[in-house]
């Protein structure tokens, strides 16, 4: 029994060391601030989830932001307070979106306030289009700006930018980098028709008026799920 319980302590302390790994940017690709106490307490990373790529090629790049203990930032839509996390990106590349993992959710001033954010670690990215006529190396750049949150809020802009190596074939990033991609993609919202979910909502009044009381119901039927379920999915 001992022998089991050092080999689940080992395999968990190696679990939390992954989990805090550090990915290795270029210098130009790393910033920090703001600073509390004479200390960052977020860290962004430029990540691109290729070495090198041809012509016409399409990349993901994204920014890892690694948040100090207590910290956050703010989803696109923040809330009733705060400030949403901005990108700009520039370069030789041709970017859409940004894709925002799930948010969670922060209550503030005892509950006053709600907004929503991200704690510890996220990475906010999007595609990038590289020029059919791209030869040599593409610049990739990006600025990005947000307001880090404790018992104070502080403001930051971040300007990070790396290089990129146009070859004949793609070359993926290294097992950290697309890790933290996939990790990320996977906390995605997903809307209900994904999922094969259907909602029904039902109030016991017609008109609401404030100060009134009413009574709601919320049905969350499962497509996939038994044939009279499924039947109300059509």
């Amino acid at each position: 029994m001992r022998l089991y319980l050092i080999t689940i302590l080992l395999l968990l302390t190696t679990a939390v060391n992954l989990a805090q790994a550090t990915i290795a940017v270029p210098d130009t690709a790393y910033g920090e601030g703001p600073t509390s106490g004479g200390e960052a307490v977020v860290e962004g990373r430029l990540l691109v989830d290729a070495t090198a790529v041809n012509p016409g090629a399409t990349v993901r790049v994204g920014v890892l932001y690694t948040l100090d203990p207590d910290w956050h930032i703010y989803w696109h839509n923040s809330g009733q307070a705060g400030l949403p996390t901005r990108q700009d990106w520039s370069g030789d590349l041709t970017t859409g979106a940004l894709h925002w993992p799930a948010p969670h959710v922060f209550s503030e001033a005892g509950g006053f306030i709600i907004t929503y954010g991200y704690a510890d670690e996220v990475l906010i990215w999007t595609e990038g289009v590289v020029s059919d006529a791209a030869e040599g190396e593409i610049t990739i750049s990006v600025e990005t700006s947000y307001l880090a949150c404790a018992q104070s809020c502080i403001p930051a802009t971040l300007n990070l930018t790396r290089s990129l190596q146009i070859g004949p074939l793609f070359q993926a990033a290294s097992n950290d980098v697309i890790a933290a991609f996939r990790r990320h993609r996977e906390q995605l919202p997903q809307s209900v028709e994904s999922l094969g979910i259907t909602i029904d909502v039902a109030v016991s009044q017609n008109a609401i008026r404030p100060d009134d009381e009413f009574e709601l119901a919320i049905a969350a039927i499962s497509c996939a799920g038994p044939p009279n379920d499924s039947e109300q999915c059509e």
